[in-house]
């Protein structure tokens, strides 16, 4: 459980060690593979697969996971299982955050603000804080939060990191071992001579991170399914 007293890093910890304790990607696939016929498509499309309507799981340290499902379809989703996005949202000093956890354990948390920011550079539109938790899920539909760089500047300290995602560019700070907050959102169209530069070659960098996630994405999801058969005795 998340408390106010916590250090960032603390909170990036207390995330994963529920993620890893409650077997939340199991489960989550379990769930999916049981239920498919009841997904219904949300959120659009992803790089040509559906996004399916979210659900949630709780952990065994009272932490509550938001699961995106996307697949080709239904009978991919039942066939191979899908591919799972796993985030958590909380509360913490007051703001309202989403955590994102990746097949390689690297803990992603996006602020209100990025969001609002979001709505307000890339989508033009008004964000309303009753609806952060569909526009945040909007959000990570959309972008990947991957390899982010270290770039030192007088506003976010040593640790600041300079992010390219699908829509621009996020800032924030490296909070912990394979941990990021990501606190604020630019437009592409917002970003100075330099920072354009270090975009260009982020970019190339993180097509070639997707290519790698989207292959480790499929072989857990694979290897969750196998696993899963094994333990009702169908294999």
């Amino acid at each position: 459980m998340i408390i106010d007293t916590m250090t960032w890093e603390e909170v990036g910890q207390e995330i994963l060690k529920d993620y890893l304790e409650s077997d939340i990607q199991d489960r989550s696939f379990n769930i999916v593979l049981r239920n498919f016929s009841k997904y219904k498509k949300a959120y659009g499309n992803r790089d040509g697969q559906h996004v399916f309507k979210e659900f949630t799981i709780k952990g065994k340290r009272n932490n509550v996971f938001t699961i995106i499902p996307i697949a080709d379809n239904k009978a991919v989703m039942k066939k191979t299982g899908p591919s799972l996005t796993i985030t958590m949202i909380f509360r913490y000093q007051r703001g309202m955050y989403m955590a994102m956890i990746n097949p390689d354990k690297y803990i992603d948390i996006i602020s209100a603000h990025l969001v609002f920011r979001h709505n307000e550079r890339f989508n033009e539109k008004e964000f309303e804080p009753e609806t952060f938790v569909k526009s945040a899920i909007e959000f990570v539909v959309r972008n990947y939060i991957l390899s982010p760089t270290r770039i030192p500047n007088p506003k976010y300290g040593e640790n600041a990191t300079f992010c390219r995602i699908e829509d621009g560019v996020v800032l924030g700070n490296n909070i912990g071992p394979s941990m990021y907050l990501h606190k604020t959102y630019i437009s592409d169209k917002m970003l100075y001579e330099n920072q354009q530069e270090m975009s260009d070659i982020l970019e190339i960098e993180r097509w070639k991170g997707e290519q790698e996630y989207y292959d480790k994405l499929t072989k857990v999801s694979y290897a969750a399914r196998l696993e899963i058969d094994a333990r009702k005795g169908k294999l």
